[in-house]
């Protein structure tokens, strides 16, 4: 993998030297990579034990041994950020562009408490793209021979790898540097710019980085149908002041987002606006003490949510306003020449307003009958909306909803939410021989929670609920006659005693880490140890009250079609993780090999228990299928498995370059140990209408499995998988063919109604070439045009409205049937140029 790394002045003192760290991490290669990545998290696919949650498509999930989004601590460019949504739209690493990474670590397993906190999956540390400073040498002297000298090295590994290679600058001159990269994807017409700009002194620099990339719905393989909401914008800006003098660097970073738009095809939203804003400063210094590191960060989130042209032609306004603010700090202190200290601090505090404005009260325009009582209008009912939808046509209409909802009152689902996290922690590595050493950690955290008071829609129960009798239902339109009906209304009596409830909560959380290395030989490594991490709920866990079928709808980051509602006396769940590593590797370098087998036992793990169940027929139902409402629940759960990776050389000859083979095989397996397998009960039959009596059967039934029959399967747990590539390289030429199998998926959650997916083999070919200050990248991914399911792609929720909204017409355009999961991109061919200056 490239990694930026600036050079040292000559007349820095050097660091201590430390023992090696005991962490298991790999190093991802980003570049080749990059042109089929519209996303900072598919750099990730070939990492042990990760896999990928489908979402927008500059949005997705990454997971770690099947656990995911906020079971993972995720750091980017030192700023811990928190998805600003209730469907999760804006997560951490959305807000970095592939094109302006530099550097991932991925964590897992038995991780030190250093690069923990509030997580218990793992950790990802993304860093952007650094300054790079011009070298203080010999005037005259050219710059990447002074730096093969200065290293002792026959490559000049410190030049980034965005920069030229073969001409230098010389000590009176300033240091330029940059790239500017296109690329274009044949599956979703997607394409897409960005530029690299870096310009340094010895002691100051100056980097920009910006991206955009625009992408319309992809195409699924086979006959090449369309897949809906898929599509998106994205914009990403960055810069960063850096100064360094004497082993000491000071760097300012701030970056602006603007999505526009990114369409979700497994959520009944989509995002219809994402800009945000962050700053990030940064103080890292060498001293004969040790080397003291510090960060403190803030960002604000704004960020809507609505329906895109082709999910559904209405409108129902969502909106949130995040802001994230903090600090890191740690040390590492020498204790002598075997031991080694390191000890840190952290505070992170989030702010978080989640509200839904009413649909405009058109009572008043309308002939409204009946009205009585203080007057709060009826709100809602009619929505204007541009509906470019793929089978209405392109035109301007009002929709009638048929009884009007959803106001007079703007409805606050997170009230000024707020979660703060302060931290503390103390790590000791010793390396007791040069075969053995040790880790061991302690980090504690106090994690503060509390919202404000919960606003529904309309705060009567039962609430008036004008419905159209008579007339089109079109704005204007006379014929129209209206009636009132006293409605039940849930959410007004949820909101009434949320509010009654004291909601300050206080978390006090411990990990611990105790791991040991022994490698007998330079060619050898064992690890192993045991592991204590700790998570609280995020806000929307804790603080979403709402208890209608349609409000918990809203509420879904999981992509399963389902509605979730909160739970205020959430306990934090506590991960107890035993892992084992070999590897080996050869003393020529010709092969290598690695496993790692794994263990966790999760306590009060937050899943989900069913309460209710809803249908979402449309004016065309296709059958009636269920979907599940469900409160999160703390549970306990198991997860186990083994990650295998390896490599080996083949072939190699000047004339002829290398060939090798590269293998890569994940398993987990995951069940909750506390809720039942209800496989058998009546809402989990799809196209079974859900009269009362079913309802009231299917809730016994899932009370009784729930204690005559547990262990039901944990939620999007990627099945058995592997990758195998073959690679050639020779000079600056690399290719790579690759065969990607992934198992059926049969072992789901069947209490929120995970749909099994079949399994399938995808080949993918990439080559790249590299010439002076020229690369050229070529790839073409599911090279046969397989159709087939992603295993985590979710619930096809676009497919499903098409289908509700036009009945048997909508095989024209969602053709793979009402129910089922999403489909995944069909053959893509992709180019990418990339030039260096």
């Amino acid at each position: 993998m490239h990694v930026d790394v600036k050079p040292e002045p000559a007349h820095a003192p050097e660091p201590p030297p430390a023992p090696a760290p005991v962490e298991q991490k790999s190093e991802v290669k980003i570049d080749e990579f990059r042109p089929a990545a519209s996303d900072t998290v598919q750099l990730l696919q070939n990492t042990p034990g990760v896999s990928t949650y489908e979402a927008g498509g500059v949005a997705r999930l990454p997971a770690i041994h099947g656990l995911a989004d906020d079971r993972l601590k995720i750091v980017v460019g030192g700023l811990q950020t928190t998805s600003a949504c209730a469907n999760h739209m804006n997560p951490p690493m959305s807000y970095v562009d592939p094109n302006n990474v530099g550097k991932i670590e991925v964590h897992s397993g038995v991780m030190s408490v250093s690069k923990g906190g509030d997580s218990i999956g793992g950790s990802i540390i993304v860093e952007p793209k650094k300054p790079v400073f011009a070298p203080a040498r010999i005037p005259g002297e050219p710059l990447i021979e002074a730096q093969m000298a200065a290293n002792g090295s026959t490559s000049p590994s410190l030049i980034p790898s965005w920069a030229p290679r073969g001409k230098g600058v010389q000590i009176d001159k300033v240091l330029s540097t940059g790239l500017i990269s296109s690329f274009f994807r044949t599956t979703n017409n997607g394409v897409g710019v960005s530029g690299t700009f870096n310009v340094a002194t010895d002691h100051y620099a100056l980097l920009y980085n910006g991206a955009w990339q625009r992408a319309t719905d992809y195409h699924a393989g086979r006959e090449g149908y369309k897949v809906l909401s898929t599509g998106f914008i994205s914009q990403n800006n960055s810069a960063t002041l850096a100064y360094q003098n004497d082993g000491q660097e000071l760097s300012l970073r701030g970056s602006v987002q603007n999505i526009p738009y990114q369409a979700f095809v497994n959520q009944r939203m989509d995002m219809t606006k994402n800009r945000a804003y962050q700053i990030d400063g940064n103080y890292t210094g060498n001293f004969d003490f040790g080397k003291v590191d510090l960060h403190a960060f803030w960002q604000y989130t704004n960020h809507t949510m609505g329906f895109l042209y082709d999910k559904q032609p209405d409108s129902m306004p969502m909106a949130t306003n995040g802001a994230d603010i903090g600090y890191t700090a740690s040390l590492e202190h020498k204790l002598n020449d075997t031991d080694l200290l390191r000890v840190g601090s952290e505070f992170h505090a989030f702010r978080l307003n989640d509200y839904w404005d009413a649909i405009p009260d058109i009572c008043a325009l309308s002939q409204c009958l009946g009205k009585r009582g203080p007057y709060l209008g009826y709100g809602g009912g009619f929505m204007w909306a541009n509906d470019y939808t793929t089978w209405n046509g392109d035109y301007t209409r009002t929709i009638n909803m048929g009884m009007l909802m959803m106001g007079p009152l703007t409805q606050w689902n997170i009230n000024n939410g707020r979660r703060d996290r302060v931290g503390h922690y103390a790590e000791w590595f010793s390396q007791w021989t040069p075969e053995w050493s040790t880790e061991v950690g302690l980090r504690n955290e106090i994690v503060m929670m509390n919202v404000d008071e919960a606003i529904p829609y309309d705060p009567r129960d039962p609430a008036p609920m004008p419905m159209l009798i008579s007339g089109s239902g079109q704005f204007g339109d006379r014929r129209n006659r209206w009636t009132v009906m006293d409605m039940w209304n849930p959410d007004a009596v949820a909101a009434d005693k949320f509010n009654q409830r004291d909601r300050s909560r206080v978390d006090i959380n411990f990990d611990v880490t105790a791991k040991a290395k022994y490698e007998p030989d330079p060619f050898t490594t064992y690890e192993g140890g045991y592991s204590r991490k700790t998570r609280s709920p995020n806000l929307y866990e804790r603080y979403t009250w709402v208890v209608g079928s349609m409000s918990t709808a809203m509420v879904n980051w999981f992509g399963d079609g389902n509605g979730y509602t909160g739970n205020v006396d959430l306990k934090p769940e506590v991960a107890h993780t035993f892992g084992v590593t070999g590897s080996w590797r050869s003393p020529t370098a010709d092969w290598e090999a690695r496993i790692a087998p794994f263990f966790s036992y999760v306590e009060n793990y937050i899943n989900a228990g069913r309460y209710a169940a809803f249908r979402f027929t449309g004016m065309f139902p296709p059958g009636y299928y269920t979907f599940q409402q469900l409160q999160f629940r703390n549970s306990n759960a198991m997860l186990y498995g083994f990650d295998v990776s390896g490599r080996m050389k083949f072939f190699e000859s000047p004339d002829w370059g290398q060939i090798s083979g590269n293998a890569l095989i994940n398993y987990t397996y995951g069940v909750d140990l506390g809720i039942g397998n209800a496989k058998n009960c009546v809402g989990f039959m799809s196209m079974a209408q859900p009269t009362v009596d079913a309802i009231l059967y299917d809730q016994a039934c899932y009370a009784n499995a729930t204690g005559l029959n547990p262990q039901d399967g944990l939620y999007n747990i990627m099945p058995l998988n592997a990758r195998f590539s073959v690679e050639h390289r020779l000079g600056g030429l690399l290719s790579a063919l690759e065969l990607q199998w992934v198992d059926r998926k049969s072992h789901v959650s069947t209490q929120r109604n995970e749909l099994q997916t079949p399994g399938y083999a995808l080949l993918n070919f990439r080559t790249s070439y590299e010439w002076e200050n020229f690369r050229l990248d070529f790839a073409i991914e599911n090279l046969a045009n397989t159709f087939y399911y992603p295993a985590l792609g979710g619930f096809y929720m676009t497919g499903y409205k098409v289908w509700t909204n036009m009945g048997g017409n909508a095989n024209t355009y969602a053709p793979f049937g009402p129910v089922g999961p999403v489909p995944g991109p069909g053959r893509n061919i992709i180019a990418g140029l990339t030039v260096k200056f």
